[in-house]
């Protein structure tokens, strides 16, 4: 039987949408509830089959937990937004809201639609009524939706997540005036009966296809994976299934190809973070070096955020490092727990947010058993530096393992990176003033191999020894503000000025790393990279308890 919950964003419709559902699938369990007034867990525990997100007033952002919502259960349980909901799955991925051509108040218009989804068996062109100032902005449309419909004044009527059974509809299929309305609720609530034919037809195929494959020392295909990791991270593999795949993939060796098909999905699957500008960096590496290097890449970023260049750093705990990024920020009085439109907010207003692995991937949870048993490396531990939940196009990657570098290199070509470095220091996953490092430069049309030498840079070389942290989370704290403020040894403020020199040159800042390197020293001895750091550190104080 279907279970189906309703979020009333406090709309005299949504009753209208009810009985239509009703209507359509009798003996069905239908319960409404207010935006503000159930959670995501309780909505978990009660387990529907299908959500609606009903019209409302005002924009996705005043919506109470409907973009959350969108967030949580896009890929795990069929969603369709009507009128404001139709918005909010927009909002939720990154699309901006913006005012109407015309504002449309029980008006009607030709809709013309691609006859897929829930407009599958629907004439075409229909009329539907319009109750809306706002819709969602076509320039700015993420690359995981597609316009599924249009009016006839060229606004967007429809909207479909390309991987998820996630559908929006601006107008509004409830109204008397709606052709087929009753149709489109329909095609809607039998989603789920496809979503789950496909998968257990032919994805779970495709995942047994693929342990052969992989067995036998033969590679997957970007979509290969990208199919048996959709399977894995909607929870329908065995925790059997999930530890073979990584073993064997392991085994075998990991290819970039696979590594990005798997990318591709955890991108989708997590929650969506909005970049405030097209040149939004990171700086992050695999880890697993270890050789306990101090916070190189988050001290990097503070330098970088305050050239005005908006880094979303994504980082865990500790891997390689004796304290990870969090645990140094932690220390200095960062929030961890934030929703993502405090991060969002944050990265505006600042120019850095820290994206806290754990709360933006909630499709983890399906492979966590299995990785805990393991014990081993896996695919997942190079993933995660690729799969920035703000879709950065520009990045720094630090691989610990050299042969992973053109792999990693080849996984950020396919999943559309702008202008990125895979860099290697030769003893850690950081550049440093050590010696010569390995760089491959990575862009849409080629990736280009490199070798950095600092002293070519008018850099003194470093001593090793000096680029050891402390096992101490308030003392590595300490570190990265003495290297901020200039005060640390040479070899640990040019080691990061090194770092974000390469950073100001992959997003055009400068025209050299050389350069690059000049700007990073010059925001050091100016106080301008320490400063940025206490600007961060303040706006915690302005937060709530989390």
């Amino acid at each position: 039987m279907k279970r189906v919950i309703v979020i009333d964003n406090y709309d005299s419709f949504v009753y209208n949408i009810v009985q239509y559902i009703g209507e359509v699938e009798p003996g069905c369990e239908i319960e409404v509830f207010r935006n503000d007034e159930i959670t995501i867990e309780e909505i978990e525990r009660k387990n529907p089959t299908h959500i609606v997100i009903s019209p409302g007033p005002g924009r996705p952002e005043e919506a109470g937990i409907s973009v959350d919502v969108v967030r949580h259960f896009s890929g795990k349980v069929p969603i369709l937004g009507v009128c404001l909901g139709h918005q909010v799955i927009g909002y939720a991925f990154g699309e901006k809201i913006v005012h109407a051509k015309r504002i449309l108040h029980g008006k009607t218009s030709k809709i013309v639609h691609n006859g897929k989804g829930v407009f599958s068996g629907v004439r075409n062109p229909l009329v539907a009524t319009r109750y809306h100032s706002l819709v969602v902005e076509e320039a700015s449309l993420p690359e995981v939706l597609e316009i599924t419909a249009k009016s006839d004044d060229g606004e967007i009527m429809g909207l479909q997540h390309k991987e998820h059974p996630t559908f929006g509809v601006q107008f509004h299929p409830e109204s008397v005036l709606t052709e087929e309305g009753k149709r489109i609720i329909k095609n809607f609530l039998n989603i789920q009966n496809i979503q789950e034919k496909k998968v257990s037809e032919e994805v779970e195929i495709d995942i047994v296809s693929a342990l052969k494959k992989l067995v036998e020392f033969e590679d997957l295909t970007f979509e290969e994976s990208r199919q048996v990791m959709n399977f894995i991270m909607s929870g329908n593999a065995t925790d059997a299934q999930i530890a073979g795949f990584l073993v064997a993939l392991r085994m075998k060796g990991e290819t970039g190809d696979e590594l990005g098909g798997m990318a591709s999905v955890m991108r989708e699957k997590s929650v969506h973070i909005r970049a405030p500008s097209p040149r939004t960096v990171d700086t992050c590496g695999t880890g697993g070096d270890g050789f306990g290097t101090f916070n190189i890449s988050t001290t990097t970023a503070f330098v970088v955020a305050a050239a005005g260049i908006p880094v979303a750093k994504h980082g865990n705990r500790s891997v390689s490092s004796k304290v990870g990024s969090a645990d140094v920020l932690e220390a200095g009085g960062y929030k961890l727990e934030k929703t993502p439109e405090e991060m969002e907010r944050e990265l505006r207003e600042t120019g850095f947010s820290f994206l806290f692995a754990p709360l933006l991937h909630p499709a983890m949870k399906h492979v966590m058993p299995a990785r805990r048993q393991l014990k081993i490396r896996t695919a997942f531990n190079l993933l995660g530096p690729i799969t920035n939940p703000a879709r950065v196009k520009y990045q720094v990657v630090g691989v610990f393992d050299l042969s992973f570098a053109s792999k990693l290199a080849t996984a950020l070509q396919r999943l559309g990176t702008e202008r990125s470095a895979v860099v290697n220091g030769g003893f850690t996953d950081e550049l440093t003033t050590c010696g010569k490092n390995n760089v491959l430069l990575v862009t849409q049309e080629e990736i280009v191999p490199m070798t950095l030498d600092p002293e070519e840079l008018g850099l003194k070389r470093g001593d090793p020894k000096e680029l050891k942290g402390p096992s101490d989370p308030k003392e590595a704290y300490r570190m990265m503000e003495s290297v901020l403020k200039g005060e640390a040894s040479r070899t640990q403020v040019e080691t990061v000025a090194l770092n974000a020199g390469v950073v100001f040159w992959l997003v055009g800042e400068c025209d050299t790393i050389k350069d690059g390197v000049g700007k990073a020293l010059d925001l050091i001895r100016t106080g301008e990279a320490y400063k940025k750091l206490r600007e961060v550190m303040d706006y915690q104080k302005t937060l709530g308890n989390s």
